[in-house]
């Protein structure tokens, strides 16, 4: 859906799980009641402590190094080249949900982008009032009535369902780095976008930390109920609770 479209409320809870998807809390007791959709909680548990680990001793230092040493318009830059590539799965996965409007605008915006916008570089389609529509193979396949399934968590990609993982193949194969022949080519590309997202959540960090007892809850809750929101497109009328 629409970024534009979002709600604030949803918007910051995005921002929430993106961060939570590269840490996770220390494992603990689980006072709180068992969630019917996290049967693998125990599981998931583990790999969001690997996680937390994995990105306090990499992903952070190395975001927090390119955070000091690219200059602003580089880091900028960098991010607008890696979601205009994004607008090649936004612009199919629309068409593919019967939003030939929403497709025709992301693939607008590819073009426009990739050309007058120096290969994605400059956002120029976002300054032209163009929209930005997100949206990926599980939300289509969602939209087509394919239930989510067990929240899962990935190692060192984060929170996900068992629809989501499915679907990452396929929202992958999008990615045109991933067809690159030199396999340092696509290594590179890789960690590069990996490194910026993950530097651009740093900001969000200090009002994260310590907002509640338990994180994993709230990163579950909240992806779970953001999914849920991005698949019906905006059309939830339960708001996530965070438990304690």
């Amino acid at each position: 859906m629409s970024q534009e479209l979002m709600p604030i409320q949803s918007r910051s809870s995005l921002a929430l799980i993106c961060l939570l998807a590269f840490s996770g809390s220390a494992l603990a007791d689980n006072h709180a009641a068992a969630d019917p959709r996290d049967p693998w909680e125990g599981y998931n548990r583990a790999v969001y402590g690997f996680n937390k680990g994995f990105d306090s001793m990499f992903l952070k230092p190395m975001a927090e190094a390119y955070d000091t040493l690219a200059p602003e318009v580089v880091d900028q830059g960098v991010t607008n080249f890696f979601s205009n590539i994004g607008d090649i799965r936004n612009s199919l996965n629309n068409f593919l949900q019967g939003k030939p409007d929403e497709g025709v605008n992301s693939l607008a915006r590819l073009l426009i982008n990739s050309t007058v916008g120096l290969l994605g570089f400059i956002d120029v389609a976002t300054e032209m009032g163009i929209r930005k529509s997100e949206e990926d193979f599980g939300q289509t396949w969602g939209a087509g009535g394919a239930e989510p399934g067990p929240y899962f968590v990935l190692p060192f990609l984060g929170p996900s369902t068992l629809r989501d993982t499915i679907a990452r193949p396929f929202d992958l194969a999008m990615n045109p780095f991933t067809w690159a022949d030199d396999s340092a080519v696509r290594a590179t590309a890789l960690g590069v976008q990996v490194i910026d997202y993950r530097a651009g959540l740093l900001d969000t960090e200090e009002a994260v930390e310590g907002i509640v007892e338990d994180e994993y809850i709230l990163v579950r809750n909240a992806y779970l109920d953001q999914r849920e929101f991005e698949v019906n497109d905006g059309a939830v009328t339960d708001a996530y609770e965070i438990e304690e």
